[in-house]
């Protein structure tokens, strides 16, 4: 059953919807800061030089430049200066769901990593703000490559690269679904029936069912 999550998941990830709202270099002024505040997106803040804090879920964090930090939406968070000495910093706002999921509540990554190439990231952030001044549709998709880039940075410095998924109810309704259709294999299944059973929106189910037929041998 745990490969056939890992599976499920890989398909399912593949399918995120990543969009950008907006991407910039500034140096922060002293005044810069906000205390106990939850925005409903996510944001990227890689540090070039400067010092600052930062706070995620009462977890305070001091950047260093060359570290990438990735702030999750829905979470808790605060920032500030500590001196005069303020943050040079790329940074941007996105948005990351798998269908009605945050993707970061999902995946279990780290909040920071730390590049040994800070130059390659650097050029990264340019790229992404000069495409996101574009009104195309192949800046569209840079965008979204550069965006996805970024975040697999992320999942290559997990602890659980292979499987850094967080066990939410809804990671636990999918597996119930699973192991039903796995035990009644013999029975014609309808969408509805699935449904009932774990309390999804049928729309909801039928996209998590597409992607479950690509990776098991049966039919509903």
């Amino acid at each position: 059953m745990k490969h056939i999550n890992k599976e499920f998941w890989k398909h399912y990830i593949a399918n995120a919807q990543v969009d950008l709202t907006m991407v910039a270099k500034t140096k922060v002024p002293k005044t810069w800061s906000e205390q106990n505040y939850t925005p409903n997106f996510n944001k990227l803040y890689f540090i070039v030089e400067g010092e600052g804090y930062l706070e995620v879920n009462n977890q305070r964090f001091f950047p260093k430049p060359g570290e990438l930090y990735l702030l999750p939406a829905t979470t808790k968070q605060s920032y500030g200066t500590v001196n005069d000495y303020t943050f040079l910093k790329y940074w941007c706002h996105f948005t990351a769901k798998l269908g009605e999921l945050q993707l970061l509540q999902v995946l279990n990554i780290p909040i920071f990593i730390t590049t040994s190439r800070p130059e390659e990231l650097a050029e990264r952030f340019e790229q992404l703000i000069y495409y996101s001044q574009k009104d195309s549709l192949s800046s569209h998709f840079k965008v979204h490559s550069i965006l996805l880039e970024l975040l697999a940075h992320f999942l290559e410095h997990s602890e659980e690269e292979q499987f850094p998924i967080v066990n939410t109810p809804s990671f636990e309704k999918m597996d119930s679904v699973v192991n039903f259709i796995e035990n009644n294999l013999g029975e014609n299944l309808t969408i509805d029936q699935l449904a009932q059973i774990v309390s999804f929106h049928q729309i909801i189910l039928s996209e998590f069912l597409k992607i479950l037929l690509v990776i098991l041998p049966f039919n509903i």
